[in-house]
């Protein structure tokens, strides 16, 4: 790796943490029996400079099923291809993105480690809560050759909390304790990784929830002012500091991420699905798809209706192996 690269990552401004509440806004929600506590979305990268970073407070585990790019954390930037697996922890910065846009396709999960805990009857929360404080870490885009048991876990509790309705929440919960088990056995000569852990999070958590839930509605800035127990200045500026948008702002983030599901997952007219969102016209609608992704919803429609693998087993491996795992070709 270069070492400028990485420094450049470590140190720059510009690679500020920019945190998301539970999951990327508008994944979709796995209807399983315990809401809330699982989410799978799968989400075509963007490409272009990486500007910041972000973190979660779920665990995120994927794996890419087309395309490839590059994973930056704190550490430094890994390169990814078709079958490579990724794990991060809460608060753990990262962002990836892909080599072309509108090319490279991940499968996500978000987990909410609390409320799959206590939402399966779990009672030793104490162990696993000190496995997430320290004792995991291997993180990032995980090696086939070392890591072959977690990328087999990953894999596994990717494609159960995939099959929606059919998901089997105990068995997520037995693989995910599985998961923490033996990343700290491979763990234990290996330094902790960066989180973050930011207190003004948690200050504005009740108007994430409150947007997370009601993006279709017409949300001021003063409702999430009293939600929150702040004034609408202050609540302007942890907006600010703390997700690098405003409350409009990330309203509307919010509203188009949701949007681009139903474009891709539904036959409804654009028109129709702009309105649902909660954007007053269709003008309003077309601006603010254009301002994040760069294209209009019905070009974002064409692009991304190419649909994935339902599961890492229906691959040709043979014809789409890992970055790290393809052989290198021989020298004549």
């Amino acid at each position: 790796m270069n070492n400028d690269v990485k420094q450049q990552i470590q140190t720059s401004p510009e690679f500020s943490v920019r945190p998301l509440y539970n999951c990327e806004p508008g994944e979709v929600l796995i209807n399983t029996p315990i809401e809330e506590m699982l989410y799978g979305s799968t989400y075509t990268l963007p490409g272009g400079e990486i500007t910041r970073l972000h973190y979660h407070n779920t665990l995120e585990l994927g794996y890419c099923v087309a395309g490839d790019g590059d994973c930056y954390t704190s550490a430094g930037i890994t390169h990814f291809g078709v079958g490579d697996v990724e794990l991060f922890f809460p608060f753990q910065p990262h962002l990836s993105k892909g080599s072309r846009a509108h090319y490279c396709v991940w499968k996500f999960v978000q987990i909410d480690c609390s409320r799959l805990l206590s939402g399966c009857g779990f009672s030793n929360q104490s162990m696993i809560n000190d496995l997430l404080a320290g004792q995991v870490r291997i993180s990032g885009i995980l090696d086939p050759k070392r890591h072959a048991e977690l990328i087999s876990l990953v894999v596994s509790i990717v494609d159960e909390i995939h099959k929606i309705d059919e998901c089997d929440c105990l068995l997520v919960l037995s693989r995910f304790i599985e998961l923490l088990v033996v990343n700290a056995r491979q763990s234990k000569e290996l330094p902790p990784f960066e989180r973050v852990v930011d207190q003004r999070f948690y200050r504005i958590i009740p108007a994430l929830d409150y947007i997370n839930r009601n993006y279709m509605k017409d949300i001021s800035t003063d409702q999430l002012a009293e939600l929150c127990g702040l004034s609408r200045t202050r609540t302007n500026e942890l907006f600010r500091l703390v997700t690098g948008y405003s409350p409009k702002e990330y309203l509307n983030t919010i509203r188009v991420n949701v949007a681009e599901i139903k474009l891709i997952n539904s036959s409804r007219s654009i028109i129709d699905i702009g309105l649902d969102m909660g954007f007053g016209d269709i003008s309003s609608f077309y601006r603010a798809f254009k301002a994040k992704n760069g294209i209009s919803p019905s070009e974002y429609r064409i692009h991304r209706t190419q649909t994935p693998p339902s599961s890492y087993a229906e691959w040709n491996h043979d014809e789409a192996l890992p970055q790290s795992m393809q052989k290198p070709e021989e020298s004549s």
